[in-house]
């Protein structure tokens, strides 16, 4: 009986360890699903130190939560880099090159009463009858942006990249 309860205690071990994820866990609570270069890591946790539920990626042009065309960064490969993590209860991706140059960051806002009063107030007076389905802000350098997207009540779709003085940088109309 103790034989048959330990087997069935080990199967279930067995079971759930196989159910775990890939990753390759380190000290820093990072995972890591590519190999990425020391110095970078050591140059994010600077640029990052409250970063929590770190993993780091190779670049997929199928899991980029904006749209790129609209932000005119440098198109990447699979040789890039995608890190997500947490600050807080914020979401973020960061890109980088191959080599380690920090190309973008974008974080989701939820709370949309937190854009700027000039973008506030075009989408009040340019887009009055369109919803805000989402809103990313975008980090290059020192120059943020805030992708926006907007429903239509005619049902067309726009996204916009705009500035924080509320001007429309780019704009995509389906």
């Amino acid at each position: 009986m103790k034989v048959k309860i330990l087997s069935l205690i080990a199967a279930a071990g067995l079971f759930l360890a196989s159910c775990s994820t890939s990753y390759k866990s380190t000290s820093n609570g990072a995972a890591y699903n590519v190999n990425v270069p020391v110095a970078l890591q050591h140059n994010f946790a600077i640029a990052y130190p409250d970063a929590t539920s770190i993993v780091w990626n190779s670049y997929d042009a199928n899991t980029v939560p904006i749209d790129w065309d609209l932000t005119d960064w440098t198109p990447l490969t699979s040789s890039d880099y995608v890190v997500t993590f947490n600050v807080g209860n914020t979401p973020y991706y960061a890109w980088y090159d191959a080599n380690g140059n920090l190309l973008g960051t974008t974080s989701t806002i939820s709370d949309f009463n937190y854009l700027p009063y000039n973008v506030s107030t075009m989408l009040h007076n340019q887009y009055a009858n369109y919803t805000i389905e989402g809103v990313q802000k975008e980090m290059r350098g020192t120059n943020s942006a805030w992708e926006i997207k907007l429903k239509g009540t005619d049902g067309t779709t726009t996204k916009l990249l705009v500035d924080t003085n509320g001007n429309i940088l780019k704009q995509k109309t389906k």
